[in-house]
């Protein structure tokens, strides 16, 4: 999924209008992805709890009002007034940047409605073992969205932005239609009614709620992190080509994170004992270590700078900021991948709200550390790599910590 973002940059690098797409490329993804948190954490929710044929219709009915609830919002921000302040006065970008990305934030109306149902499914077929679907899901996407992009590159002159977008709601959308195809067999195998047991009474909306709406905070307030980033580099010096920068290379950091992305599912559906939770700690951090070395091994030796210049056609300026992003976020993933033991361990536990408070004292500490680096006046790429570095450190520390204390307690009971 992660190659999504360098192949919608290369787009728009090649459509023209270069910086100001790519700074409208950081606003849309992170503006889209804060729109959809609702849905996210369907996938740890629908991991977790379709258990059972009752538990699956709940679930699905709740999956359909939070589809129904973000698609809402996407349109009212895109469509209406409201989308100026937002960009140009709470945000701070500049008008141009404006001006090309809300044709895109319109395009992308229908994606977290997609998302959502996708990730719904994804975990059902995560609980009954079946993830090779997931794997090919992803793939379809992909390939969704490079033919997309080529073929309206080739033969329109729609903006390179707008491209981008199309081409993302066009692959999530195949995707989407790929999962809910392939994941009938599973659910009627493994969820059908009729071989229920008296256990199967259901699971109450009050039980599902409280148990997805912390997670679903928790991911809204660290999404706020995207946009948080982007104002800060919206306010820094040279904003325009800051912004640039981060928008090229946006999608390579995820790219280098995107491994860890999977893991507190990973650890919901396999951890059942002391063994296997030592099993799960030592396969996160050496997934986190990987994924450090690599990103390393991309800056040092080049490669970075090579991808962002000859693959995705990006401004030898440009590509000087976008390679610097990548190694001042060296250690994100190192850190979320044992940041991502912890939360996958809190939801087998039920213990969903300690990620709620985990991600308010993350999301604070970033923003301190965006404050004082604008107020300072220094370097955006600098600041934002660093404050993302703060950020998932300080919700380690916090998870960590709760699941000790929490794990003694349960000890002594």
């Amino acid at each position: 999924m992660s190659v999504e973002g360098p192949v919608t940059a290369g787009i728009i690098t090649r459509r023209g209008g270069e910086q100001a797409g790519l700074a409208g490329l950081a606003l849309l993804v992170s503006l889209a992805i804060f729109i959809e948190s609702p849905v996210i954490d369907l996938l740890t929710t629908s991991t977790t709890l379709s258990r059972t044929h009752a538990a699956y219709l709940q679930i699905r009915r709740f999956t359909a009002m939070l589809m129904l609830w973000v698609a809402s919002i996407q349109a009212l921000v895109s469509l209406t007034p409201f989308y100026w302040v937002l960009i140009e006065r709470v945000i701070g970008a500049e008008h141009d940047v404006a001006v090309v990305l809300r044709p895109a934030m319109i395009v992308m109306i229908p994606w977290a409605a997609m998302v959502g149902w996708r990730r719904f499914l994804h975990g059902v077929l995560i609980r009954f073992d079946n993830t090779k679907p997931v794997g090919i899901g992803t793939s379809v996407r992909v390939i969704s969205i490079v033919g997309f992009c080529l073929g309206l590159y080739e033969w329109t002159s729609i903006p390179g932005l707008t491209v981008a977008a199309i081409a993302m709601v066009a692959g999530v959308s195949c995707e989407t239609l790929f999962i809910h195809l392939v994941s009938r067999p599973t659910i009627r195998r493994c969820l059908d009614p009729m071989v229920g047991t008296d256990e199967d009474k259901g699971l109450p909306m009050n039980e599902l709620w409280h148990f997805h709406y912390p997670l679903t905070l928790a991911t809204m307030t660290m999404i706020l992190s995207m946009p948080l980033i982007s104002a800060a580099l919206a306010r820094s010096p040279d904003s325009v080509r800051m912004l640039a920068a981060w928008g090229l290379a946006q999608g390579t950091m995820f790219l280098f994170r995107s491994v860890t992305f999977a893991l507190p599912e990973t650890v919901v559906a396999l951890y059942r004992d002391t063994e296997t939770r030592a099993r799960l700690s030592e396969f996160c951090t050496r997934v986190g270590i990987v994924c450090g070395v690599a990103v390393l091994l991309a800056y040092f030796s080049g490669a970075a700078n090579w991808f962002f210049l000859v693959v995705l056609d990006g401004k030898p300026e440009i590509v000087v900021l976008s390679a610097l992003a990548l190694l001042v976020t060296v250690l994100v993933p190192v850190v979320n991948a044992r940041g991502a033991l912890f939360r996958g361990l809190l939801a087998a536990h039920r213990e969903t709200k300690i990620r709620l408070y985990a991600i308010i004292v993350a999301i604070v500490s970033l923003a301190l550390t965006l404050s004082l680096g604008v107020s300072l006046r220094l370097d955006g790429i600098v600041v934002a790599g660093f404050g993302m570095t703060i950020q998932v450190a300080a919700e380690l520390i916090v998870l960590s910590g709760f699941w000790k204390r929490s794990r003694n307690i349960r000890a002594l009971a």
